[in-house]
């Protein structure tokens, strides 16, 4: 049996897929653990990669947390060195590299990028997933054609920028919390809180960190860590996480109320490409269709 790009890619898409909180309020992944390429990889080396019991469901384990680095970057590697055949390459180019935030599954976007594939088979389109810094190099030095992130951080005139989610910010609280049955709330009437964002490298750390400057709060007492760390501690402690909408369903997760902000933090998803890009007859399909789907999207 021989390792395939295909598994590796399976695995890390299971690994850093989203977390949804369940009605009891656990915390579990959306991704399947248990996918055949997965299965395949987990018999070829010999070792389970993912926990699948109880509360662990989709958690992985030491194996996994060992392997996840080494199979990121060879397949890095992999599509890097397929990027640089593309000069050599006859006829037109069939390739689309996306760069993207981990994302795609909060704002219903895979089922944009799959209609994209089913209208162009022709097209070999690969998603992967990075931080903002490995995005920006990215697009800026060739080896994506387009990225996914939020708004704020895709600055400068260089890009061409299509909008393709709309989210706002909401204050996220324990059910107990004075604050918890308001139907808005500023951030100055929270400035004596602690509180907890998401960790820095996330799409909305900064975005979130500036609301709390632009309101004059101190962030020497602001908190970072994991969506579900947060919702733990907010869950047994007053604290407030700032956290877009659309993290987490709220109203499901127990012990836990969503508060939206006034004004509210809009914080937009958009996809981003270089204004200077080499001409790809597929990159321009894709901002086109970008660009019919946000007519779809209410303004913010």
């Amino acid at each position: 049996m021989i390792m395939t790009i295909q598994e590796l890619e399976a695995f890390i898409n299971a690994a850093e897929s989203e977390i949804y909180v369940t009605p009891d309020g656990s915390v579990h992944r959306y991704s399947t653990s248990a996918a055949e390429e997965i299965l395949r990889l987990e018999k070829e080396l010999g070792c389970v990669l993912f926990d699948r019991q109880g509360m662990a469901s989709g958690r992985l384990t030491k194996a996994g947390e060992a392997l996840l680095p080494m199979a990121i970057d060879f397949v890095r590697r992999y599509h890097a060195m397929v990027r640089a055949m593309d000069p050599y390459k006859t006829g037109e180019r069939r390739t689309l590299y996306v760069g993207h935030l981990p994302i795609l599954r909060q704002y219903r976007l895979n089922s944009f990028f799959r209609n994209f594939e089913d209208e162009h088979p022709e097209c070999e389109l690969h998603l992967e997933e990075g931080e903002v810094p490995t995005l920006l190099k990215g697009l800026n030095s060739g080896y994506f054609d387009a990225i996914v992130a939020r708004r704020s951080q895709v600055l400068g005139n260089d890009y061409e920028i299509v909008q393709l989610a709309a989210d706002e910010v909401a204050a996220i609280v324990c059910s107990s919390h004075p604050a918890a049955k308001r139907k808005s709330i500023t951030l100055r009437e929270l400035k004596n809180e602690s509180f907890y964002l998401s960790n820095p490298h996330s799409g909305s750390y900064s975005f979130c960190r500036q609301l709390l400057i632009a309101s004059h709060i101190s962030t020497e007492n602001v908190h970072t860590a994991d969506i579900d760390k947060i919702l733990d501690t907010v869950r047994r402690t007053h604290g407030v996480a700032l956290l877009p909408i659309s993290t987490l369903n709220v109203a499901k997760a127990q012990g836990l109320a969503a508060v939206p902000l006034q004004p509210e933090g809009s914080i937009p998803v958009v996809l981003a490409c270089r204004k200077n890009h080499k001409d790809n007859t597929y990159l321009d399909e894709l901002m086109a269709k970008a660009e019919e789907r946000a007519k779809a999207i209410p303004a913010i």
